[in-house]
């Protein structure tokens, strides 16, 4: 080893480099990890909560910053466990379940379950020719050529007097469209 430079390793979880650079590798990186892993958690809930916003753009936004988030949460809670500080965020882990649910629940299920015609869309059944598009989508993709142009066109409808559409915002996105015409 060259005169000048030594390296020395004192057992407290410091690295010495040269005498004069100290590299730390125990607790505050573990407590840098939990601190951005409550955060990412903080984040992933605005996230998931906004994907359910009725704005194709904010759903489509939220849905992927979801998706990358849970990936992220899911490298530093890895990287914890493996660093054998395994420390439990069930209130967050919690928080966040319940929260997909609800999102998934209010994009998908709720206008399935929740939707009441109108009794004028009722009188219009009976009068004229109708058709109907409908689709789920993932993560904010998957509902752009559901239109009342494709609906029309699958109706046989060449003019369009009244639309109905009905569409849920979420993880997991529903979206139906209904036409009357001739």
């Amino acid at each position: 080893m060259p005169e000048g430079i030594k390296q020395k390793a004192d057992g407290n979880n410091n690295l010495q480099v040269g005498g004069n650079m100290t590299v730390n590798v125990g607790k505050n990186e573990t407590i840098v990890t939990e601190r951005l892993l409550k955060v990412t958690y903080i984040l992933l809930a605005i996230s998931i909560v906004c994907t359910s916003l009725p704005h194709q753009g904010i759903n489509l936004i939220t849905s992927l910053a979801a998706a990358l988030l849970f990936l992220f949460v899911c490298a530093l809670t890895w990287d914890l466990r493996r660093s054998g500080n395994s420390t439990s965020f069930k209130k967050q882990k919690t928080m966040v379940l319940v929260l997909v649910l609800m999102s998934i629940t209010t994009g998908c299920t709720g206008p399935m379950l929740a939707h009441v015609p109108d009794p004028a869309i009722i009188e219009l059944v009976k009068n004229y020719k109708s058709g109907v598009d409908q689709g789920v989508g993932f993560f904010g993709f998957g509902l752009e050529k559901i239109s009342i142009k494709s609906a029309a066109k699958k109706g046989g409808i060449e003019e369009v007097y009244f639309a109905d559409q009905i569409r849920g915002y979420g993880l997991i996105s529903y979206r139906k469209v209904s036409v009357f015409g001739e």
